[in-house]
Order: structure tokens, then C-alpha cells, then sequence
């Protein structure tokens, strides 16, 4: 199951998490391309899902590009 993240973001043009994978999907502001990323944090996706983060580029720096 998809979600999108949806918050005003000056680094993130889009946000998309699939909990049950554990996969995120991320398109830059900077960029047209989308990336792919496999072994995120479950409980961190749902987390944000629930209370989305203050920034979503440190979101994506903290648990998509650790």
C-alpha cells in the first residue's frame, strides 16, 4: 500500500512510502527523476505518516540515504 506525504517542502517535490515493503520513492525539487529507495524504516514511515516530520529533506537524509 502506497502513501503520499504530503507537506510543503523546499528540497522534496514528492514523497511516496509503501510501509509494507519498506520502500520509498523520492523526486527532488532540483530534478525530474524519481528515486528509489528499499530497506527504509518501517516505523519511521509510519511515524511520519501519523505526525509528519518538521522537514522532509531531513527525513529523507535520515532514514533514506543512511
Amino acid at each position: 500500500m502506497i502513501f503520499r506525504i504530503r507537506q510543503n517542502s523546499t528540497a522534496i517535490h514528492r514523497l511516496t512510502v509503501n510501509p509494507i515493503r519498506g520502500t520509498a520513492r523520492v523526486q527532488f525539487t532540483s530534478g525530474h527523476k524519481v528515486y528509489h529507495y528499499k530497506g527504509v524504516s518501517r516505523r519511521a514511515m509510519l511515524s511520519a505518516l501519523v505526525i509528519p516530520p518538521i522537514s522532509l529533506g531531513q527525513w529523507v537524509n535520515r532514514h533514506c540515504l543512511a
